[in-house]
């Protein structure tokens, strides 16, 4: 009997730990339940207000001008029916409504704002909304559970660095004196970036700036310093040879950031972003359709066209023949607002948008390197503060064989090459971050001594010592004056000789011991590229310099003692000759006297190097003869043979041949293939984002968060 009472008690004790447990196990399912919904809640929260956030980014990427004003009346925007609908009505307020969650959502569009705005009274951020920004509030609620979010969302930016090749990169330099700089308004984009290898020249020749780390360098591959790079028929990277490298190397690579005060790191990918016509923004102006061919001057404003682009332009015989001007359809006759292409001064200057049907040449017969000039009047002047509208768009390769300066985009399409053979001084427009876009690859290759400043770097204070009739006369009338008005201006011919005081026949004194010095080579017996010196030209000077005055190809009568000496108009017919020499087709006729068409082409020469320097005096607000009279820019190290700015875009590599130096404002990409800026003096590469932040249309535009706050 005591035993079965003890089992009884026993019974009882479990039977009451078990109850206890029960109900415990009971309170305890019932708050993890209340927890797991509301976690729930606050998911479905979340999630709408990653949905409203979506929606308003989306809504501002495709219109940049969204909720910029009132959004009016209560209006159904988008209805998913029982998954999601979306209102927009009021002070621009977005609600919605998802099967277990509803949101609202105000925007701050300030995007096209030129300065701060304060942050509005729904926001819980210190601190306004910058210029090129829109702010997003969201609150998401679902059942009892509420979230909040803030987005400040800013333009996606297109590049991240000056430099940017899919496959190898490389700098290299010529000259004792050479250096390459590198400078960014954006710190983090102060960066050359690549996913093959990186080609750099030392340390010491490099400066990112002034604190220990103020430029980054990546590369997939490997860094070399000191290398060369191995180079196909096409200009494309094909390796890297000598040097050293820095995955093997640590002291060569600790040596090289502290001396370049970089970042250097292999084995780090990047992306060259892609880009499609399509999302940047488009030139302006009225569009006209041309054909593709070959446009070759023949007189500074005559041009003849082949349709073929390979054709012969000395012996074949043109298509048809353009006095001027071109106009829709390859006209030689049309209205004004058919006016497709101005031909002045050697210039061949796009008026508006102009489409080229198939691929294109731009070349010249005349003695004078052609010149592709955007943003430039029909009348051949230029202003830099508000340049004309002017683009080219190639449908297929253009190669333009000669200069390519002033303000717009050069665009080929449909994978075509884009080969510019001169001086190229291009700048985006100041409302399009795009100044070049090559579907193919771009070649830029000047020869030695391209350019409006030759490759004489006296040339500037050779016309700083013009003695004419009347300054002011020069002064005031030189841009607006048409070419029979500037020829006067000029003075007469070699052949006619007399009036020495005007530009072309003014005498550089002492010319022999202070002048023939400073033309590049001569002391060495060399060409300015360093080509042997041909002897015609030493006798062109001993001739000029000869008494009585001597022709150096062909016997002039009348040239009297009063005659000999070294003018400007003879200078440039020496310039000129050994400029010709350099690219590989050597023309006497500059040296020629008694040639009237060789004439024509040094008084057409004359009147080019005075239109940009005219120019450069307007960049500085100063008159011509103020500036002429000032500190010679063209000794300055910074003088460039290449200076763009802007968006320098190529789908396949980029090969750049610097006769001098280089100068970008923006930054280069080279999407599918390798970057080469070769044999440069000096380099200068400035990361600009202003140029980003006007690239993409507004339809086109990605936007980013810069700042993201969620409660």
């Amino acid at each position: 009997m005591k035993t079965r009472g003890i089992a009884l008690i026993l019974v009882l004790m479990i039977s009451g730990i078990l109850a206890l447990l029960a109900v415990a196990l009971m309170a305890l399912n019932r708050d993890s339940l209340s927890l797991m919904s509301s976690s729930i809640a606050r998911q479905q929260s979340y999630g709408a207000c990653m949905t409203a956030f979506r929606y308003a980014r989306s809504r501002l990427s495709s219109d940049n001008d969204f909720a910029v004003n009132p959004l009016g009346a209560r209006t159904l925007k988008m209805d998913l029916p029982g998954q999601l609908s979306i209102y927009e009505e009021g002070d621009n307020l977005i609600t919605g409504t998802l099967p277990d969650a509803t949101f609202e959502a105000r925007v701050l569009n300030n995007l096209k704002g030129s300065g701060p705005v304060s942050s509005p009274a729904y926001s819980r951020r210190e601190g306004d909304v910058p210029a090129g920004c829109a702010l997003v509030v969201v609150s998401g609620r679902s059942g009892r559970a509420a979230r909040r979010l803030e987005v400040l969302l800013t333009r996606a930016s297109f590049a991240n660095a000056s430099l940017i090749a899919s496959n190898d990169l490389a700098l290299t330099l010529s000259g004792n004196d050479s250096e390459l700089e590198f400078l960014s308004d954006d710190p983090a984009r102060n960066a050359v970036r690549a996913n093959g290898d990186v080609l750099l020249p030392e340390g010491s020749k490099m400066d990112f700036g002034n604190d220990p780390v103020s430029g980054h360098v990546t590369s997939q591959k490997d860094i070399n310093i000191g290398g060369d790079a191995v180079i196909d028929a096409d200009g494309r990277v094909t390796g890297i040879q000598h040097g050293g490298w820095l995955s093997t190397d640590p002291g060569l690579k600790t040596h090289t950031q502290d001396d370049a005060h970089a970042e250097l790191t292999p084995g780090r990918s990047t992306q060259a972003p892609a880009l499609d016509e399509a999302q940047v923004k488009q030139p302006g102006g009225a569009t006209h359709g041309l054909p593709g061919g070959l446009y070759a001057f023949t007189d500074s404003d005559t041009v003849a066209y082949f349709s073929n682009p390979n054709a012969d332009p000395v012996n074949d015989t043109p298509t048809r023949t353009y006095h001027g001007s071109i106009f829709d359809g390859g006209n030689e006759t049309g209205s004004a607002g058919q006016l497709a292409v101005s031909l002045a001064e050697g210039r061949f200057i796009p008026n508006g948008k102009v489409e080229m049907s198939g691929s294109a040449r731009l070349d010249s017969t005349s003695g004078l390197a052609a010149q592709l000039a955007l943003g430039y009047t029909s009348d051949g002047d230029y202003d830099p503060v508000n340049p004309a509208e002017g683009s080219l768009r190639v449908k297929g390769d253009l190669l333009v064989r000669g200069d390519a300066v002033g303000t717009g985009a050069l665009i080929t399409t449909d994978e075509g090459d884009l080969t510019i053979r001169g001086k190229s001084t291009l700048s985006a427009s100041p409302d399009q971050g795009l100044a070049v876009l090559a579907a193919g690859s771009l070649k830029l290759d000047p020869p030695v001594g391209s350019g409006h400043d030759g490759f004489f770097p006296n040339d500037f204070d050779v016309y700083g010592n013009m003695d004419v009739l009347n300054w002011n006369e020069i002064q005031d009338n030189w841009k607006t004056s048409g070419r029979p008005n500037k020829n006067l201006l000029m003075g007469v011919d070699d052949t006619v000789l007399g009036d020495g005081m005007r530009i072309r026949d003014h005498r550089l004194n002492d010319f022999v011991d202070n002048w023939l010095p400073d033309v590049p080579g001569w002391t060495s017996h060399t060409t300015p590229a360093g080509n042997p010196l041909p002897g015609v030209a030493e006798t062109y000077v001993t001739n000029c310099m000869s008494n009585p005055l001597a022709n150096c190809v062909n016997p002039v009568p009348n040239m009297t003692q009063d005659d000999s000496g070294m003018t400007i108009g003879r200078y440039v017919r020496l310039r000129e000759y050994l400029k010709s020499v350099d690219e590989g087709h050597p023309n006497l006729r500059w040296l020629d006297f008694s040639d009237a068409e060789a004439n024509e082409w040094v008084r057409q020469r004359i009147r080019f190097d005075l239109d940009n320097f005219q120019e450069e005096a307007n960049r500085r607000g100063l008159p011509l003869q103020t500036y002429l009279a000032g500190t010679n820019p063209y000794a300055d190290a910074q003088s460039s043979d290449i200076e763009l700015a802007g968006l320098v875009f190529a789908g396949k590599h980029v090969y750049v041949n610097g006769a001098r130096n280089f100068s970008l404002d923006g930054s280069i990409v080279a999407a599918d293939g390798s970057l080469l800026i070769r044999n440069i003096r000096k380099g200068r590469f400035h990361f600009n984002s202003g140029y980003e932040d006007s690239l993409m249309s507004d339809d086109a535009t990605k936007l980013q968060p810069v700042v993201f706050m969620l409660d």
